[in-house]
């Protein structure tokens, strides 16, 4: 057997000595995301950059028509890599573990940009209790007096998506 790459050796050796709790903090960022909802039948279809650690290791792409993700790997040692951090996270199947990790991150990916399109024009913001991904709205832009109405009309506000998407994007 042929032995690992150094980079690959390290990420693998890390996760060994981690107590066998798997780091579930790998910076794993996709970006140039383009979802194809027209073309995407038993899953979705899309294409993006996978960023491994901050630099871009290759691209990630399905056809829509069901099936695993493709992966096209520009740096192949990190590709790895990544999949081999990948086989120790926490997933629902007992395959395709790297499709785990990268689906809810195009699935964030997509929320963010459903939150940017609908905060330009109106307020979005909730409420404990509210159900996931319900929003109540104030028809008018944010600023600081649609933030003083709400919160004094609802002092109990658990989320204003207009201050910070990424965190609305957790209550979706």
């Amino acid at each position: 057997m042929a032995p690992l790459p150094s980079v690959v050796e390290s990420y693998v050796n890390e996760l060994r000595t981690m107590h066998h709790e798997p780091r579930r903090n790998m910076n794993v960022e996709l970006k140039n995301v383009k979802i194809h909802p027209d073309m995407s039948e038993e899953t979705n279809c899309f294409s993006a950059t996978i960023y491994f650690d901050g630099k871009k290791i290759g691209e990630v792409r399905n056809n829509g028509r069901g099936g695993c993700n493709d992966y096209h790997w520009s740096d192949p040692v990190a590709g790895k890599a990544l999949t081999a951090w990948a086989e120790t996270q926490p997933h629902e199947f007992a395959f395709d573990h790297l499709d785990q990790v990268i689906d809810p991150l195009l699935e964030q990916q997509e929320t963010i940009k459903w939150l940017k399109r609908n905060t330009k024009s109106k307020t979005l913001f909730r409420l404990p209790g509210d159900r996931k991904a319900e929003w109540r709205i104030v028809k008018a832009p944010f600023d600081a007096k649609v933030r003083v109405f709400i919160l004094n009309k609802y002092p109990t506000v658990e989320c204003i998506a207009n201050e910070d998407l990424n965190k609305a994007a957790a209550f979706c």
